[in-house]
Order: structure tokens, then C-alpha cells, then sequence
């Protein structure tokens, strides 16, 4: 059984959070076809709640449906991962600008910390931390931007970078790098350097992109 029992009255935003969850961390793989009555069955609820998540995952691309097939875990392209990078690029770029705009002790203090827990991670090659401080890193960064349409997309990619990292651990693997890049961004952040961070960011994540794709080169 994959998934915890749930509460009969359980709404379609928890299984689908719980869907997710499970793709995320590597449980449902992509390309992977999706039971949906097995899921019912497992939660222990009807079918409807689910065929909802999984109409609202369809909705975040983490998930297609293939007529008289079924729904599978998106497993996504090469076209489709480098225009994720890009656009993920230029949102961190506009967002780390409104960042050295609205700056302020609180802010810093928070990017400081990221910063201080990913050195920390990479110090005892700490993966998975790693990956998950990674992430709060930039989350900052674009919740910091105040722009709410913004986060919305961003936290879109989430999910599906998510699968990519579980697919290919080494792509985190580079950890001195990462250290010193986020320490170069927040130095940036500090000085109010806007283009110099924008120039930064965006080579931090095609770089990324570089990284992710060679490793992938084998699926």
C-alpha cells in the first residue's frame, strides 16, 4: 500500500497533495502509469476525490492523460526541461532584483541562513538536506519579490524539478559549486549589485540546466 487511509469526507487537495508527494520523491516514477482505483482503494475513499487531483495535477503539468491509456507521470522532454530553466531564469532574475529593492534585515537574515545551511550541507555531503535548502534558497527569493503571479509559477516548476533530482542524484552532487555560488548571490544581494545578481542567477541556473541535462543524457 503506498497511500495512508483517508477520511471519506477527504477533499481532492489532499490527494493531491499526497499524489504528488509520492512522484516527488521518486515512489511513482515518471512515465509510470497512475491507478487511480488502486489509489482510491488504498486511501480508502470513492474515486471522485481522485479523478479531481488528478485533473488538478494534469492542470500543473505534473501528470498527462493518453486516451484509452490512461494517466501517466509526465515525463518530460528536452525541449520541455530547457524552456522550465529559462523561464525559471528570468522569473529569479526580475524577482532578485524587487529582492535588493525591498532589502531589509529580516530578508538578509533569512537568505543569510539559507546560505549558512547549504555550506553546512555541502561540508557533510549532506544530499538530501542539500537539495532541500537548495530550493528554500530560491523559494526565498521569489516570495522576497513580493509578486504573487510570480511565486504562483515558479512554485508550477517545483514538482517537476523535484522528479528530475530524483532521477539523477549526482546532478546535486557538485557541492562545493553550489556553495560558493549562493555565497556569491547573497554577497550580491548585500551590495545591491541588481545586474551583476540578475547575471548571476540566471548563469547559476543554466548552469543547472548544463549539469541536469548531461546527467539525464542516459534515460
Amino acid at each position: 500500500m503506498i497511500f495512508l487511509k483517508k477520511e471519506p469526507k477527504v477533499i481532492a487537495q489532499e490527494v493531491a497533495a499526497d499524489i504528488k508527494r509520492a512522484i516527488t520523491n521518486g515512489i511513482i516514477k515518471p512515465g509510470e502509469r497512475i491507478n487511480e482505483t488502486q489509489i482510491a482503494r488504498d486511501m480508502g475513499i470513492s474515486r471522485s476525490p481522485v479523478r479531481e487531483a488528478l485533473q488538478e495535477l494534469k492542470k500543473e503539468g505534473v501528470v498527462i492523460n493518453i486516451p484509452y491509456k490512461g494517466t501517466y507521470v509526465n515525463l518530460l522532454g528536452k525541449k520541455d526541461i530547457e524552456d522550465m530553466y529559462v523561464i525559471r531564469g528570468l522569473l529569479e532574475a526580475y524577482a532578485i532584483e524587487k529582492v535588493i529593492e525591498n532589502k531589509n534585515e529580516k530578508i538578509l537574515r533569512c537568505l543569510s541562513k539559507n546560505v549558512e545551511d547549504i555550506e553546512k550541507d555541502v561540508e557533510k555531503k549532506q544530499l538530501k538536506e542539500l537539495v532541500g535548502n537548495d530550493i528554500e534558497f530560491h523559494r526565498n527569493i521569489c516570495n522576497f519579490s513580493g509578486n504573487k503571479k510570480l511565486i504562483d509559477i515558479w512554485e508550477g516548476f517545483q514538482t517537476q524539478i523535484k522528479v528530475l533530482i530524483n532521477l539523477e542524484s549526482s546532478f546535486y552532487e557538485r557541492f562545493q559549486l553550489l556553495a560558493v555560488e549562493h555565497r556569491e548571490l547573497l554577497s550580491l544581494i548585500i551590495e545591491g549589485k541588481v545586474k551583476r545578481a540578475q547575471e548571476k542567477i540566471k548563469a547559476h541556473i543554466l548552469q543547472a540546466l548544463d549539469f541536469l541535462e548531461e546527467s539525464l543524457k542516459k534515460y
